[in-house]
């Protein structure tokens, strides 16, 4: 549709209400002084209940969330507010659904109320918001006009659809009748909220959040335009889905690093094409292939396996992403088909056949050791893709009647059948970290949409919802996004959707056909930009949900009742194991692969599988404590970290944004303005660096600050009573240590939303005794469900005591036996807070007490590992403390440990520190 007509009908449109309801069209604007808000246009004669109902889900970025929340504010800033004028409240939604504010006329609360607001980061639960809203009208004011704006970028995906609820709160029948406007932003299916609103002309679409202030005047004249009934008496052109005016119809498309390789006919025959994900800086890979199709990319992104034919049957290849290095890998007589690269980058599994016969195979890359997978006669078995072991194959078939689709072991060739339909289930696409599986499906339709469901065929959930074909989807590498062919728009081209259903996005416009996507890298991911950390350069770090069945709930427990077997007293008996997974990096790696494919609790994915380790030292060979490290791509990127005792820092690059896709690293190292550099090839992705820095060696006291961060909930008893008796101990070793030391230790302790309190912080004690007469008054409650409020805790430990940094060793030692809540709508980040104790030079060493269970093991590990800390289990008679006291590995069966007495353990971590440091040598 061309811009001057969108223009035009907008233009249009508004003159036709302004003359309805008698409204001078002109440019107005609210002037905005902090929180002062005035706009002396406002009309008094709009006299109505609005409630605004805003989506929080997590496909909206934080920096589109502000935008959100500065529309929202200019958006009641053109309403007189006033007990005879207009009354607002707001709701955010995500999976939960929060009340900010109800139906109020004080302008100063309702700003503050915006002000305050907190994305909720979850799915998209509509639904509960409009009932909650309906709640607020039936409250508010009588023989007033109800409006509900509901303002959304995707659909819903939590629970009933929302359409029945909307009807029944608009009828004539209700109660208290409202009138729904629905505010789209983005390239969104509109059948859903056009059901919501009731009609086409109750909906108003912006192209993205920076489109959002184009529609404010919108918004208001339609919302005063409402009569009692609803705005069924009053003839209101209301717009039909309107692009408002000077406002580009194209959403612009966030940054994304990732490419899509797929096939197009735009130059008149198929070929291969390789974009951006977000559908920018096309080009052609492929020029003179005869029908190529099924692209597949490497796991390391050089490579693409494709099919395409050669004289009368169609064999796989490979070629580079640059467009050369031609390589051809089977040869037959028979048609091989649809390659799928292994994730470990050995082996490329297609399927092969003629006619209606076709079963699965697989290939080493170089082409030797052909192998038959299935077994299928007279049946097409095809579309294989891989699991992330490199050992099952996920593909459809027909061999029992319908399309249905199987998981097959390549080794044992052991196969499990996950659908069972009379109707098409087939293409479907594995992700390698969250575990689901994407695929195509006419189910629910007469036409294919897309669904995921757990590798075992569970938790079907459905992503699309239209007429048109929606088929061959496939994973970005991140699990956020998913892209596929669709004609949609008339054509086959390629589109995106996150994995929560929202955030559909065309990324091939053209009028040819574009089909066969496969996506490398990560996507729009979320990532928050910490601006807590005193090193005043926050980064992001990029955070993944892992899709998951929920944890069951840990029964309630008296304290001190959970503990040792036979329930005798653990105080004076307490031992503990470590590891530190850096020294068994492949390993570790190894842990994580095998928890995200069997286990798949909720966790934050950070990407660690890449790590560089840069080690200070001085011309004397000592370790240099406190030194700067400036780590910067060509792109001016930044990730700024600080060496512990040990003189190192540890750099994950692919944990941070912005740094997956350079070729190497510039690293400036600097302490007492001496500054020395290097630079990170990525040769290797697991490196160490070595820098002299020409400073002399500190000869003044040796500052140690060791903060216990304590969960004091009532299953916590036993750990707290040892460490109580301990601790005198623990200062006694540590004082007897040679060397000049100065030490403080620290106290934050935390139970769980409900309790008698949160977190509370007792920061730095310069005294052992004070700190002694501290702990000796904490005492273990509360805590009746199973996670706690450790997000919070871990906000509050590193970034809200008092740490000295400097050339100060820096510790802080969780113990605690369960896991953070990872489902409140509003919280801190324990992935986030380790990304900045690694900045700021704090060790997180974590101490699992007992019947802490997988989920929890992986956080605790993960926040030890990224600062180069221990973890540190809980054992008795040498076995370690699992789930609520069974016997089992905390560490697992990888891991070798060396038991120890807890307060033991706890004075050789710090030893550890402070030999690195030579003080103690």
């Amino acid at each position: 549709m061309k811009l001057a007509y969108l223009i035009k009908r907008s233009v249009l449109y508004i003159l036709v209400l302004a003359s309805l309801l008698m409204i001078p069209v002109s440019v107005r604007a609210a002037s905005i002084s902090g929180n002062s808000r005035t706009a002396p246009w406002q009309e008094r004669d709009c006299s109505i209940d609005l409630m605004l109902v805003l989506d929080s889900s997590n496909s909206i970025t934080p920096e589109d969330y502000e935008k959100m929340k500065t529309f929202t504010h200019d958006l009641v800033d053109r309403f007189m507010l006033g007990p005879n004028d207009a009354n607002i409240g707001i709701i955010q939604f995500s999976s939960s659904v929060r009340l900010e504010i109800g139906l109020s006329d004080n302008a100063e609360d309702i700003a503050a109320s915006i002000d305050n607001m907190e994305q909720l980061f979850q799915n998209t639960n509509i639904t509960g918001a409009i009932h909650l809203a309906q709640q607020q009208f039936e409250a508010g004011r009588s023989g007033i006009r109800k409006v509900m704006i509901v303002m959304t970028d995707g659909l819903h995906n939590v629970g009933p659809g929302p359409i029945p609820e909307a009807e029944a709160i608009r009828g004539e029948g209700a109660r208290t009748r409202t009138t729904i406007l629905g505010l789209a932003v983005g390239n969104i299916d509109l059948n859903e909220l056009i059901g919501v609103a009731g009609g086409e002309h109750r909906v108003i679409q912006a192209p993205d959040y920076d489109g959002l202030q184009q529609v404010l005047s919108l918004l208001h004249d339609y919302s005063c335009a409402v009569d009692i009934n609803g705005d069924a008496g009053r003839p209101t052109p209301a717009p039909d889905a309107v692009t408002p005016v000077g406002v580009a119809t194209t959403p612009t498309p966030p940054a994304d690093a990732s490419e899509i390789v797929f096939v197009s006919d735009r130059t008149g025959s198929p070929q291969l094409y390789i974009m951006n994900g977000d559908g920018t800086n096309t080009h052609q890979l492929t020029y003179n292939s005869v029908d190529p199709g099924s692209p597949s990319w490497s796991p390391d992104g050089t490579h693409i396996a494709f099919e395409t034919r050669m004289g009368g049957t169609f064999e796989i290849f490979t070629i580079r992403a640059d467009g050369s290095d031609l390589t051809q890998i089977t040869s037959n007589d028979v048609n091989d088909l649809g390659p799928s690269w292994s994730p470990d980058g050995s082996k490329i599994a297609f399927h092969a056949g003629t006619e209606n016969n076709f079963n699965i195979y697989v290939v080493n890359v170089d082409g030797t050791d052909r192998r038959q997978i299935t077994f299928d006669s007279g049946a097409v078995t095809r579309s294989a893709a891989w699991a992330s072991d490199s050992q099952h194959i996920v593909y459809f078939s027909d061999a029992s009647g319908g399309r249905e689709i199987y998981v097959t072991n390549i080794a044992t060739l052991e196969t499990q059948q996950l659908t069972a339909n009379t109707v098409f289930d087939g293409m479907p696409d594995w992700s390698h970290t969250t575990g689901r599986i994407v695929f195509t499906s006419t189910r629910d339709s007469a036409t294919a949409e897309l669904y995921t469901m757990n590798a075992d065929g569970s938790g079907v959930f459905r992503l699309t919802n239209d007429s048109a074909e929606d088929t061959n989807p496939v994973w970005s590498d991140d699990g956020f996004r998913i892209a596929f062919e669709s004609n949609q728009a008339g054509n086959y081209d390629i589109w995106a959707i996150n994995a929560d259903g929202s955030g559909l996005q065309q990324l091939t416009p053209d009028l040819t056909n574009e089909w066969s996507p496969d996506w490398i890298g990560e996507t729009i991911v979320l990532s928050r930009t910490s601006s807590g950390s005193r090193s005043g350069g926050g980064s992001s770090v990029a955070l993944m949900p892992i899709i998951s069945d929920a944890i069951p709930p840990k029964a309630a427990l008296e304290p001190g009742t959970r503990g040792a077997p036979g329930g005798e007293s653990l105080a004076n008996s307490l031992q503990a194991g470590e590891i530190n997974d850096n020294d068994t990096f492949d390993v570790y790696l190894q842990y994580r692969s095998a928890y995200h494919t069997q286990i798949r609790t909720l966790v934050h994915h950070v990407d660690v599988s890449e790590r560089y380790i840069i080690g200070v030292t001085n011309a004397e060979g000592l370790p240099i404590i406190g030194a700067d490290v400036q780590i910067a791509t060509e792109d001016g990127d930044v990730v700024n970290l600080r060496t512990s005792a040990s003189g190192e820092a540890y750099f994950f690059p692919l944990a941070y944004d912005g740094f997956r896709y350079a070729g190497g690293y510039q690293v400036e190292v600097t302490k007492n303005g001496v500054t020395a550099t290097t630079e990170i090839t990525r040769e290797d992705t697991n490196a160490y660096y070595d820098v002299t820095l020409e400073v002399p060696t500190s000869t003044g006291p040796t500052q140690l600050d060791v903060l216990f961060l304590l969960d004091t909930t009532g299953s916590m008893a036993d750990e707290i009573d040892a460490l109580r008796e301990n601790i005198l101990s623990i200062s006694g070793q540590l004082d007897a240590l040679p060397g000049n030391l100065d030490i403080r230790y620290g106290l934050v302790i935390y139970r769980d939303r409900g309790d008698v309190y949160v977190v509370q912080n007792y920061d730095f004690f310069s005294s052992v005794a004070d700190f002694q007469r501290t702990l000796n008054g904490v005492s273990a409650n509360g805590g009746a469900d199973y996670q706690e409020s450790v997000n919070q805790a871990m906000h509050e430990a590193v970034q809200n005591v008092n740490w000295r940094g400097g050339d100060a060793v820096q510790l802080l030692i969780l113990l605690a036996d369960a896991p953070p809540h990872l489902d409140y709508p509003t919280d801190y980040d324990y992935a986030q807070e380790m990304v900045i104790a690694a900045q700021e030079g704090i060790k997180i060493h974590t101490v699992a007490s007992s019947g802490l269970d997988e989920q929890g093991e992986y956080i605790f590990r993960q926040m030890s590992h990224f600062t180069d800390g221990n973890f540190v289990f809980i054992t008795y008679n040498g076995a370690p403390e699992r789930h609520s006291g069974a016997d089992g590995s905390v560490a697992g069966s990888e891991n070798t440990y060396t038991v120890q007495f807890l307060d033991t353990l706890i004075v050789n971590l710090i030893k550890t520190e402070l030999e690195a440091l030579k003080i103690t040598r």
